[in-house]
């Protein structure tokens, strides 16, 4: 229907400029050539007319139909006209097409950002830290605009996730990827005990965090994490079931 509408405007343009411009010839007047006036007024003089009907002005239109060249030459003017109106339309139209082409293109090619490879590192002498990448696995660029984290020894952490200060936007294309660094005063050598909690089975310990980003279209988009840490094996695990591990 949207389609049809626009073929019709791109008729309708055309023939709404010629209407206008005639309109504009019959409204619009021009002083009358001094030699058809004057000899408008000879002849009335020569029949005793007292009472000629020699007007001193006419419109556009009327000397266009008087006058051949006048008349091939305003007809010539409303068909350039029309022309160049359809021109217009046309290139709007094909304008339209192609963002709307781009539109659909970006709608079922978008970035997609995951995150993995989670180590943890170690920062100075009395802290450690968590760091991960997150990778542009989409078809198209991404922008990062926020990253954001928490720290918590339980798998809901009540609170809301915090931003990272960091120079943002990050812009990724598709395939490239970065690292980010998580500090928190939880991963200290002075919490842990000097990092001997990390050694019983009984210890929990998460990092949960979101990251949002958006399309060459603007479309905000966003990515949750959520990793715990595994005393055992020193590795940090993905938790599939957790509501902070999703990707929109």
């Amino acid at each position: 229907m949207l389609k049809k509408g626009r073929w019709f405007a791109a008729w309708l343009a055309p023939v709404a400029i010629v209407v206008i411009v005639i309109g504009v010839a019959q409204s619009l007047r021009v002083p009358v050539p001094s030699a058809e006036y004057r000899d408008c007024l000879e002849s009335a003089q020569k029949a005793n007319n007292k009472h000629p009907q020699c007007s001193a002005y006419e419109t556009i239109w009327e000397r266009g139909l008087g006058d051949p060249v006048a008349y091939y030459t305003l007809w010539l003017t409303l068909f350039t006209g029309a022309l160049a109106s359809v021109g217009i339309v046309q290139g709007i139209l094909f304008w339209q097409q192609i963002k709307l082409a781009r539109e659909e293109f970006h709608a079922t090619h978008r970035p997609r950002i995951i995150t993995r490879s989670f180590e943890s590192c170690r920062i100075d002498d009395t802290h450690y830290g968590v760091n991960f990448t997150f990778v542009n696995v989409g078809d198209t660029d991404a922008t990062i605009e926020e990253i954001g984290v928490c720290v918590s020894e339980n798998s809901d952490p009540g609170k809301v996730i915090e931003r990272v200060t960091r120079q943002f936007p990050i812009h990724l294309v598709s395939g490239d990827k970065d690292r980010h660094c998580i500090t928190d005063g939880r991963i200290s050598f002075a919490n842990m005990g000097k990092l001997g909690r990390y050694l019983q089975p009984d210890f929990t310990l998460y990092v949960m965090g979101r990251i949002k980003y958006s399309d060459a279209l603007g479309r905000r988009r966003e990515t949750g994490f959520c990793r715990k840490f595994n005393a055992e094996n020193g590795r940090w695990v993905r938790q599939s079931q957790s509501e902070y591990e999703y990707i929109d």
